[in-house]
């Protein structure tokens, strides 16, 4: 509809799980022009910019991987490379690393100090799974099911707002980054004005352990006429399988959705590191299609 009604209109997608609906719109929609956004990289700019006491805008990511799965290979201020202080940090701070992203809780500062780079959040559910499986198991409720009732209350607070002379709106989730993203996107092409941002494209090689026509995350430089995606250096082996095994379980995720194929969406069950072998992951699949059928047509 967007192609039909507004050939011209760029859509900036916010919308979780933001890497598959990535892939899924260069797959089905090759010519679209879309970007999607992730704010976690924002976040650590925020986070970076909090800890160094400098602004947001002048720290730069290099970042190699896939949305919720990926590294953060270098951080630089005003084009300084950082890392090599953060790490002298991270080798101190401990439980005193008390800003998101880098809680000690969360296995953040774990995993850099472990592997020199800092790692995506959500990681932390491949090399921590059991632990925190444990931890999830022990839980009255999920974060899925928190989130849920937070956006219903975010709704709430929009009508609110609404209704008001002077409106002002609160901050119920994330960081200050979090709101700002899409806008800064925004603002960077209706002004023409080039811009780094981390997004979520085709790779076309800018993330060289994955497949240049599939969807990955990276630095890119965003004006009016797009995006112009800047080529990333090659992780280490190890990060790179992990990561390699994520992605091709989302693209057969993808390719299942497009093609109504029960089959390739047990595959993609099996092969994803989180997911179980047989029958488990067939089980699964199919409690899931029987859910959620209103909105699967094509499996029927």
């Amino acid at each position: 509809e967007v192609q039909k009604l507004a050939p011209e209109a760029w859509i900036i997608n916010y919308a979780n799980p933001a890497g598959m609906v990535t892939e899924a719109v260069i797959r089905r929609f090759p010519d679209a022009r879309f970007i999607g956004l992730c704010d976690m990289p924002a976040g650590l700019q925020w986070v970076v910019g909090r800890l160094l006491r400098v602004d947001a805008h002048r720290i730069a990511l290099d970042y190699a991987g896939i949305n919720h799965g990926g590294w953060v290979t270098r951080v630089l201020v005003d084009g300084e490379d950082v890392t090599p202080r953060l790490r002298r940090w991270a080798a101190v701070l401990g439980p005193a690393a008390a800003l998101l992203p880098l809680r000690e809780e969360t296995g953040t500062v774990r995993l850099f100090r472990a592997h020199g780079m800092i790692p995506d959040p959500y990681l932390r559910y491949y090399y921590y799974k059991d632990q925190i499986l444990r931890k999830l198991l022990r839980a009255k409720k999920t974060r899925a099911e928190h989130l849920m009732e937070r956006v219903q209350q975010l709704y709430r607070h929009y009508a609110e707002v609404a209704r008001q002379e002077r409106p002002v709106l609160k901050q119920h989730r994330g960081h200050p980054a979090h709101s700002d993203l899409a806008a800064q996107v925004i603002g960077a092409m209706a002004a023409n004005r080039a811009t780094r941002f981390v997004i979520q494209q085709r790779g076309g090689g800018a993330v060289r352990h994955l497949p240049p026509e599939q969807a990955a995350q990276f630095p890119a430089i965003v004006d009016g006429t797009g995006w112009t995606p800047i080529p990333q250096p090659a992780l280490p082996r190890e990060e790179a399988d992990l990561i390699a095994r994520i992605k091709a379980s989302e693209a057969l995720n993808v390719r299942a959705a497009l093609e109504g194929d029960r089959r390739l969406a047990v595959e993609a069950a099996e092969l994803n590191p989180l997911g179980a072998p047989q029958p488990l992951a067939g089980k699964v699949v199919d409690e899931l299609l029987a859910a959620h059928r209103k909105y699967l047509p094509q499996f029927r």
